[in-house]
């Protein structure tokens, strides 16, 4: 109770700037509840940080944690994979150590967030084909005349290299007739051909591969989740609250979620819940199609 009404507090020292009418009413609020001394939450100073609190590496990690993570949910966009349906492994191929670093130690949040059963960090990635194009629009006006030069030379280049030097510098250099010629990120488009069985997707540091193979297990804890979701959703429809329990029976044509009956229960605040169709009549009712499977739903209030 102490951290929460701390962190809220902090929390309205800034918002009342923005928002002074809703911090004043929610202060008021924390007033009583934990006899605070001021009148009005504007009578506060300024919160200041405490900088030995500030812990950069988890920054850095946090922030390529989440470039992975908006990655991994591009990729499973282009799969046709939603959030709900479990993936059996991503795989991470970078040469930058920070983020094989943020992969380490944030591992049970990345997983958390990608819905992944795991994830690994490699330099490289068998199967994998890249190719890299010039950037016309960026190479004509940096190198003019030598543009075309400057074009042959890339295409005569290793990938893998130019990437090395990007990731490593910034650029990569090479001279023609003994002038410089430095490429940079802006001028070519990288191309990456996943190995069959994987989507892939690009950030900053590397590039993330998201295994799209299917397994029946990973298949019955996507419907779970989603037969979870609809059931939730059954809850508001129907007026209940988050306190309310239920009695729950669910017909399961294929047994795909049997195994999951324990998981569906707690989390739909089911007291009993039944595989198959009941035996007595129940308040509520409805049909649920998920990937062209009908799943059959009865509850009612305990």
């Amino acid at each position: 109770t102490y951290t929460i009404g701390y962190v809220l507090l902090e929390f309205l020292k800034l918002f009342q700037i923005i928002a002074p009418f809703i911090s004043e009413a929610i202060f008021l609020n924390l007033k009583d509840e934990f006899e605070l001394e001021e009148e009005s939450i504007s009578h506060y100073r300024w919160p200041h940080f405490d900088s030995g609190k500030i812990d950069n590496a988890l920054e850095q990690h946090v922030t390529r944690a989440q470039s992975i993570i908006q990655s991994t949910l591009h990729a499973r966009e282009k799969a046709r994979l939603g959030l709900r349906w479990p993936v059996k492994e991503v795989i991470v191929v970078t040469q930058n150590e920070i983020v094989k670093k943020a992969v380490e130690t944030l591992q049970s949040m990345l997983l958390s967030q990608t819905n992944a059963k795991e994830m690994r960090v490699t330099a490289t990635m068998e199967g994998l084909h890249t190719t890299i194009k010039p950037n016309y629009s960026a190479l004509g006006p940096a190198y003019g005349a030598l543009s075309k030069e400057v074009i042959a030379i890339l295409a005569t280049l290793d990938p893998g290299t130019i990437l090395e030097s990007l990731d490593r510098t910034g650029y990569h250099e090479f001279d023609i007739d003994g002038k410089p010629i430095r490429i940079t990120s802006e001028m070519i488009t990288v191309e990456h051909h996943a190995p069959e069985g994987y989507e892939s997707a690009s950030f900053k540091q590397g590039h993330m591969f998201l295994n799209t193979e299917r397994t029946p297990e990973l298949d019955a804890e996507g419907y779970a989740r989603e037969l979870m979701r609809h059931i939730q959703n059954l809850r508001k429809k129907a007026g209940f609250k988050k306190t309310d329990t239920i009695e729950l029976a669910v017909q399961d044509v294929d047994g795909i979620i049997a195994t999951y009956k324990d998981e569906i229960q707690a989390k739909v605040g089911a007291q009993l819940m039944h595989v198959g169709v009941p035996s007595e009549e129940y308040e509520h009712h409805s049909e649920h199609t998920v990937k062209g499977k009908l799943f059959k739903v009865w509850f009612q209030k305990v």
